[in-house]
């Protein structure tokens, strides 16, 4: 087109076209861009530019400039856009062979810079706008212009979309391997779209398929620094037509590069500990261990470096900067870091003169060791101490723990369980530690104390005189030994210093004594025995329970008696000793202080039965009784008792007590006890009044209640206390009582039933809900009154107002009274419904635009009825209890909920959606972490801490979990990110500290 209006974007490493105020962008960042617009009417239109860069050490632009120009000659002003915002991290489809059998992805950032241009008024029609920069291969860099550029007829445009690439920056072309990549263009105004391969690909290895697919072609290539012939560029147009016209157009030049197997750079790696290859070490708990770590490379000329990428607390990482750095890791851990037996460290070589900032990891094993230990010590023999460990692993492998025996005598042992022989007695002092067999450190120290004794002792008392039979206790004495010691007697079982036992006769007694290295020793003691004294008979043996004291005597005298039911030299016996032989001791001390006792038998007689009968409860007026005993005997004479018959109208009101007696063939005699109580009787009287009202409830009232009433001789109401009379007239009562005894009384009264006058409620029965208007009340005749909840009076009407009278059931009263007294009464029932009440809450399902929400009805009295209105749109209705609905934007929506019972009283309840507060953000929680707050100022999200003193470490990704930035909270400040270029959504914000993650959702607005 020879009439074009061009827009130059100019970046710094073209210093002949740059303005001298852009900032300055490494030549090897620059991965790839593209232009497009947005036409919005008039002459205005938004200008985007899309950047992808490397992400590693790079400095990106924070604005480029364009200059406004046309095949007229006019000359625009320049127009300046500026970064909005991060789209992409990591660009899909890039892998890069830098060490054989690993692959990495190449980090790609994608930034999108805007500005609104207006262009001038004037003829030409044809704009365009270009960019121009340098552009490096995957590694090194080469001389090379990128031209991206794209055009405007400003003549036909309307506001619209211009047609857009979508492709990846780069196309990755695996060794020996076609592949066919569609690099397909949109345009959200649906015009025709038409494709165009502007510049021939660099490599002879490709077909040219159609107009939105390539077909390329890979060789044998290259890794880590491909060969130029495996690179390069292809050069895209995409035309946009409308009405058979092109109304606009972009370019676009893509990168191709490939991937191969022979590498002349490779990635640098990290040798073990001490310049060795093992990748793990071990630490004590208390012991500072130290190893040294080594970059190497391949390339010798290159320069790495050492990073450590994980957080153990205590742990120290000191680089030494050389052309392949060294770094020197020390660690004395903790008893708190026990808490883990295993940790993990992760150290970065980081190859400096890689294009791609190639590296490799090596992970690292760190073991933590902690152990307690107690000794103990046994005694096999005289002289012979076994030593054992009581050894406790709280962290590490038992196996690499060792255990060592030292002592001042001699003893020295790398074995857990050791044995020493000692030559002399006395006290030995020995040590025992445990250590780790390949660090050496010294993880538990005890000591003790082993005192020996070879010489056992014992002894007993001097010959001695004990009584015949009695108990005798005998003790060794002076016992010593080594250790526990264990006695046997010649008599007797006991294992213990003394002895308890009696003599029949004289003998001699040992005991032998043996200590716990087997040293033994014995003493022995003659016993004499004194003879025990000599009893008479015991007089007088034979007693009848209760009636008679037997006195003990027997001889010699002056001993004591003991026994059941002894009092000194007495026994007298109870029915429970009836018909039986008991027995009595008696004991004596003769003049050696020799006591003897000698059992005794004494025969009790058996007491004849007397049982008088069950006790009685009777009136005074019931006359005679006659009292029936169960047994053989006489009722001794009393007060209107004759001939076993009791006449009860002979006493007064009260409690009597009547004797039976029984005697045996052997005269033991025995008596029992009747008890009689005699009662008055009930007094029975009516209290009713003489008078009462026809159609009113009357109380039937007696004294004492619980008796039988008649009415008017033919209802026999039984116990019943209220009745109802219907008509006017004589009204008979009559009440009859009687207790539990059997006694009875009765009373009778006449009742004047008397005429009520007529009361009739006109309003019929009905329900209202709570919130209804007022109900009129109507009933006759005049001069009555209303009775009940919810009333009021309004001049000479009567209301129900149901919100005053509450749910439920509701008996209204009409009551009038006539000239004599009585009052006549009708009855109105109204139910009062439940009003509900609507309320709902809500939730999000997903977070991205649209964004489904989950409703959940809250609302109470019970509604059978939903109707949801989502928004102003007449379908966007739900009658679903708890339904979901998706919004296509956040336009401040309300939701209006309307809800019903089943007798028609309903409710609503509207909301203005919140969704920031939908998807909100998350606090958290665990630990330190619960302080930390966030927020949105200005383009930026921030993280801090509330009254915190840790750094934590704070990461940004998607919902999706792709990682877009990392930032510090420090304790004196706020972590800070970026989110001016990030769209409106929800990401996912990840706090670290002292080994614990925790994430939150936030909405980025």
């Amino acid at each position: 087109m020879n009439h074009s209006l061009r827009f130059v974007i100019l970046l710094a490493a073209c210093a002949f076209l740059a303005p001298a105020h852009n900032p300055v962008l490494a030549v090897n960042a620059v991965r790839g861009a593209e232009l497009s617009y947005q036409a919005l009417g008039g002459r205005k239109y938004l200008v985007t530019l899309k950047m992808y860069n490397f992400c590693s050490d790079q400095t990106v632009p924070t604005s480029y400039d364009v200059v406004e120009k046309s095949a007229c000659g006019t000359k625009g002003h320049t127009l300046v856009l500026r970064s909005s915002r991060l789209i992409s991290q990591t660009c899909p489809g890039a892998c890069h062979y830098c060490k054989p059998g690993t692959c990495k992805n190449i980090t790609l950032q994608e930034h999108v810079y805007t500005g609104t241009a207006v262009l001038l008024n004037n003829s030409c029609c044809e704009r365009r706008i270009f960019i121009k920069f340098k552009m490096g291969r995957v590694t090194g860099t080469i001389d090379k212009d990128l031209y991206i550029d794209c055009m405007v007829n400003t003549c036909l445009a309307r506001p619209n979309n211009s047609a857009r690439f979508n492709l990846p920056p780069m196309v990755v072309l695996k060794p020996k391997k076609s592949h066919l990549v569609s690099f397909g263009a949109f345009d959200p105004d649906a015009d025709t779209l038409a494709y165009a391969l502007k510049a021939s690909l660099e490599d002879s290895n490709k077909v040219f398929s159609y107009n939105t697919k390539w077909k390329l072609n890979a060789a044998t290539g290259v890794c880590g620094l491909p060969y130029a012939k495996y690179w390069g560029w292809l050069k895209l147009q995409v035309s946009d037509i409308r009405d058979g016209q092109v109304v606009g157009y972009a370019t676009r030049e893509v990168e191709y590069y490939g991937i191969g197997t022979n590498a002349k750079n490779t990635i640098p790696w990290v040798t073990g500990i001490d310049s060795s290859t093992s990748f793990k070490a071990d630490f004590c708990v208390g012991a500072q261990n130290c190893f040294t770590l080594y970059a190497n490379d391949s390339n010798a000329n290159d320069s790495v470096s050492l990073l450590c990428g994980d957080s153990i607390p205590g742990l120290q990482f000191l680089t030494s900067p050389y052309q392949k750095e060294s770094a020197v890791v020390c660690w004395k851990p903790s008893p708190s870091d026990t808490i883990n037996h295993t940790y993990h460290l992760t150290v970065r070589a980081l190859d400096n003169a890689c294009t791609q900032r190639a590296y490799s990891d090596a992970a690292y094993v760190l073991h933590l060791y902690h152990a307690t230990l107690r000794p103990t010590y046994s005694i096999d023999s005289c002289g012979t101490v076994s030593f054992y460990p009581r050894l406790r692993v709280a962290a590490g492998d038992p196996k690499k723990i060792g255990i060592r025996w030292y002592g001042d005598d001699g003893l020295k042992s790398d074995k857990a369980l050791t044995t020493k022989r000692y030559s002399a007695s006395g006290k030995h002092t020995f040590y025992v530690e445990a250590y780790h067999k390949v660090t050496g450190c010294i993880m538990a120290l005890d000591s003790g104390v082993v005192d020996l004794r070879h010489t056992v002792w014992v002894g007993l008392p001097a010959d001695t005189t004990v009584c015949k039979n009695n108990p005798v206790r005998l003790a060794a004495h002076k016992a010593r030994g080594f250790g526990s010691l264990s006695f046997k007697w010649s008599k007797g079982s006991s294992t213990a210093d003394t002895l308890l036992t009696s003599f029949s006769q004289a003998e001699s007694v040992t005991v032998v004594v043996t200590d716990q290295i087997g040293c033994a020793a014995s003493a022995t003691a003659q016993v004499s025995v004194f003879a025990s004294p000599t009893f008479g008979p015991l007089a007088d043996s034979l007693v009848c329970p209760l009636a008679d004291t037997l006195y003990l005597q027997t001889t010699p005298t002056g001993g004591a008696w003991s026994g059941h039911l002894v009092t000194g030299a007495m026994y007298l016996p109870t029915p429970l000793q009836a018909n039986s032989i008991q027995q009595v001791t008696y004991h004596y001390t003769d003049s050696h202080a020799c006591t003897t006792a000698q059992p005794y038998q004494v025969q009790v007689y058996t007491l004849p039965q007397a049982h008088a009968g069950p006790d009685l409860a009777t009136c005074q007026t019931r006359g005679q009784i006659a009292l029936a005993a169960t047994t053989r005997g006489l009722w001794l004479p009393a007060h209107g008792l004759i001939d076993s018959t009791l006449h009860t109208d002979s006493f007064a009101p009260g409690k009597y007590l009547f004797v039976y007696k029984n005697t045996s063939a052997l005269g033991c005699t025995n008596t029992d006890t009747l008890a009689v109580t005699i009662y008055a009787g009930p007094t029975v009287s009516i209290a009713m009044a003489d008078s009462a009202c026809a159609g009113n409830s009357l109380i039937l009232q007696a004294v004492p209640a619980g008796g039988q009433w008649l009415v008017n001789q033919l209802s026999h109401l039984g116990t019943s206390y209220f009745i109802e009379p219907k008509a006017s007239g004589p009204l008979h009562l009559f009440y009859r009582y009687a207790d539990s005894l059997g006694c009875r009384d009765s009373a009778a009264q006449t009742v004047q039933v008397l005429a009520a006058p007529g009361a009739a409620i006109v309003t019929s029965d009905t329900g209202l809900c709570i919130n209804a208007k007022r109900l009129a009340l109507r009933a006759g005749p005049l001069g009555g009154a209303w009775l009940g909840k919810g009333l009021l009076l309004d001049g000479t009407r009567s209301w129900f107002y149901p919100e005053k009278a509450d749910t439920g059931r509701h008996l209204l009263l009409w009551a009038i009274t006539g000239p004599n007294g009585c009052q006549g009464r009708d009855t109105l029932s109204i139910e009062v419904w439940p009003q509900p009440e609507a309320g709902f809450t809500y939730r999000a399902k997903n977070f991205q635009w649209p964004i489904t929400m989950a409703f959940a009805d809250g609302s109470t009295g019970r509604p059978t009825t939903w109707h949801w209105q989502f928004t102003a749109a007449p379908g966007d209705t739900s009658k679903r209890r708890n339904p979901n609905f998706t919004f296509a934007k956040d336009h401040g929506q309300r939701v209006a909920l309307y809800v019903g019972n089943r007798h028609g009283c309903a409710d609503t309840a509207t909301q203005k959606l919140d969704f920031e507060t939908v998807v909100g953000q998350s606090p958290f929680t665990q630990g330190h972490m619960a302080g930390y707050e966030i927020w949105q100022q200005a383009g930026s999200l921030y993280v801090g801490p509330k009254g915190q003193t840790a750094t934590v470490h704070a990461q940004l990704f998607t919902v999706q979990g792709k990682w877009l930035a990392a930032a510090h909270a420090t304790p004196n400040g706020t972590a800070q990110f970026d989110v001016s270029h990030l769209p409106k959504g929800i990401y996912l914000l990840r706090l670290h500290r002292d080994g614990v993650f925790e994430t939150a959702t936030v909405l980025i607005k």
